[in-house]
């Protein structure tokens, strides 16, 4: 560029430019904050979402973990009473379930059914029923404690699938990473 041409250039040129710069620079930052407040909000949406099936899972395994210990021990017997409250609590459970994890091929199976039990329970749900199953089918003799704690550990698996839990850990991180603590421990075996 010729000097004559920044000769010409006046002090309100370079306020103008400078004015020019700092506008992009600022529509660039909106435009950055924005997408980053979408992300955000897209995230808390679908926590807000995952918090109802994480409150369900939450009293699902309340009550597999009490049938487990109500026949986890032998010495002290299993009233009728408390494996009724189990299997109630697990009854209802199943049913608010279906709210959450709708039945899938409803269109091809149990077209007799009520419209919520048409189709193939999903298999979070399945988990469930097994436990019922297991406290309901036992009559006299005591329920399987092995059986109960594979179909616990089934359920807890599933759910932590549904609930997304190492992505969400993963995306918390990234959007709001927290220093690393270092561990008195070594974890244990789970």
């Amino acid at each position: 560029m010729p000097l004559s041409a920044f000769e010409s250039f006046s002090i309100n040129d370079l306020v103008a430019l400078t004015s020019l710069g700092v506008a992009l620079y600022s529509v660039i930052r909106t435009r950055n904050a924005e997408r980053r407040m979408k992300e955000l909000s897209e995230f808390s949406l679908r926590l807000s979402e995952k918090s109802v099936e994480r409150e369900w899972a939450l009293q699902c395994c309340d009550a597999l973990v009490e049938g487990l210990h109500l026949v986890d021990r032998p010495e002290t017997p299993v009233t009728e009473e408390r494996l009724l409250d189990v299997q109630i609590r697990l009854s209802s459970l199943i049913d608010q379930g279906r709210w959450l994890f709708p039945n899938t091929h409803e269109q091809q199976y149990g077209n007799a059914k009520s419209e919520a039990y048409r189709g193939f329970r999903q298999k979070v749900l399945d988990h469930l029923v097994e436990a019922y199953n297991v406290l309901k089918d036992t009559g006299a003799q005591r329920p399987s404690r092995d059986a109960l704690e594979h179909i616990k550990r089934n359920f807890v698996t599933e759910v932590q699938t549904i609930l997304e839990t190492r992505e969400r850990q993963n995306q918390l991180e990234q959007l709001a990473p927290r220093p690393q603590q270092r561990l008195a421990t070594q974890p244990g075996p789970s």
